[in-house]
């Protein structure tokens, strides 16, 4: 039984390291760009996360703020109103808001489509028209509270 030599040159194995040099020298930044992208995007933050705290209602004199516990306390012009929030997917808040008048109470279901950019949001309600009532989009602007 014979045994098959595998003789390797000076020449291939300096060709063999130039070529690992320049893989390496390619792969290095596209591992460097993919961890990069792993740890960004196991650091966003879910809607749920990013709503916490206070937000101000940008040109108005009015401030909400959200808590953990899914209810949130807003002020404008001096009166408060309470109510729950929650996200019905990761693009929909919904508010439940009480409001009282005299002995009775009040609760407003509201659905809006919510996109953040950062320290700012932005809330759109939708009323779509009905026969004799015409419909309406209304956005709102918010700003972190710092």
């Amino acid at each position: 039984m014979s045994r098959a030599r595998f003789v390797v040159n000076r020449n291939q194995i300096n060709a063999m390291r130039t070529l690992t040099r320049r893989q390496i020298g390619f792969l290095m930044p596209l591992v460097g760009a993919l961890s990069a992208a792993l740890v960004l995007s196991g650091c966003k933050k879910t809607p749920q996360q990013q709503i916490l705290g206070k937000w101000r209602v940008e040109e108005k004199q009015s401030v909400v703020e959200y808590h953990k516990d899914g209810t949130y306390v807003a002020t404008q012009d001096g009166k408060t109103s309470t109510g729950n929030y929650s996200f019905p997917d990761d693009s929909h808040l919904e508010w439940n808001i009480s409001t009282k008048s005299g002995t009775n109470t009040f609760i407003l279901r509201i659905n809006c489509e919510i996109v953040f950019h950062g320290d700012k949001a932005d809330l759109t309600t939708t009323i779509p028209s009905q026969p004799g009532a015409p419909g309406f989009t209304n956005t709102i602007h918010y700003i972190r509270e710092k």
